[in-house]
């Protein structure tokens, strides 16, 4: 009997330990599996904030909503060149150094609008020149990411389905429709 009860006690320590991993595991990881981007979860949380800043949740869902932060990941990480890929990642974490030293704090404590002005800011250092070569890693960074996002939004299952109407060629048949001028081709070809 006292075997038997060894042997349970055994096996719930031996249970509890093998989940102990689990309950104990770092919540700063990402919730993407990528097999050449090396990204931790508060990466993906800044990416996150970042998408939803270039495309913001009002009547429609914004970046969050649609998880274009996960389109933008899954997309450099599989699509992308290895040289392109680097670039990423060190401009994300340029990224996050260089919005520190603008605002004085990081970019998930700014404000809606700060966020906004510093993304603006890095539109129009786009256009600038830029020699000393700084904000290059930033600005490939930004790049991608805004260009991705842009991407991911337009052709989400939401804004196919949801916002743009799609008419087949050749288009309705109306049979009755009074044509008042011969050269009104609106009315004509529909």
């Amino acid at each position: 009997m006292l075997r038997r009860t060894a042997l349970k006690q055994l096996m719930l320590a031996a249970g509890g330990a093998a989940l102990l991993p689990a309950c104990v595991r770092n919540l700063t990881e990402t919730t993407l599996v990528l097999k050449n981007l090396k990204i931790s979860g508060d990466d993906e949380s800044l990416l996150a904030e970042i998408t939803e800043t270039i495309i913001p949740a009002t009547e429609t869902p914004g970046a969050k909503d649609l998880k274009l932060h996960q389109f933008v990941l899954r997309m450099v990480d599989d699509c992308y060149e290895p040289e392109q890929q680097q670039k990423f990642s060190a401009g994300l974490a340029a990224f996050s150094k260089m919005a520190e030293a603008e605002t004085g704090d990081s970019f998930m404590a700014l404000s809606k609008q700060q966020r906004e002005d510093l993304l603006r800011q890095l539109e129009l250092a786009k256009t600038g020149d830029n020699k000393d070569g700084k904000q290059e890693p930033v600005n490939t960074f930004y790049s991608i990411t805004r260009d991705l996002t842009i991407k991911g939004y337009i052709t989400s299952e939401y804004v196919l389905t949801e916002q743009l109407y799609y008419n087949m060629i050749p288009g309705r048949f109306e049979g009755c429709v009074e044509i008042k001028d011969a050269n009104d081709y609106k009315t004509i070809l529909g």
